[in-house]
């Protein structure tokens, strides 16, 4: 597996825990935008700290997108760790 497959998996499996803990219940599309899954700007400073915690990645809650996909939003933070 190379560093950019790990490291997307990585960070979908974040995703995927953070919206679980929004209780965002099931299967989720990665399609979906991060609105219509109840994201909201507090749950991006919740996010944005989890990033910083478990990867060291500093993105600042006001440069995501709430009408992002989960997709968008994977690719974003696997983009900000590139360019580190």
């Amino acid at each position: 597996m190379d560093a950019d497959t790990y490291t997307r998996e990585k960070i979908e499996e974040l995703v995927g825990a953070w919206l679980r803990e929004l209780e965002v219940e099931g299967p989720v599309d990665s399609e979906a935008l991060l609105l219509d899954l109840g994201v909201d700007s507090l749950s991006v400073v919740d996010f944005s700290q989890l990033l910083r915690r478990e990867l060291g990645v500093e993105i600042k809650a006001a440069e995501f997108d709430l009408y992002a996909t989960v997709s968008e939003t994977v690719t974003k933070v696997c983009e900000q760790i590139r360019a580190r």
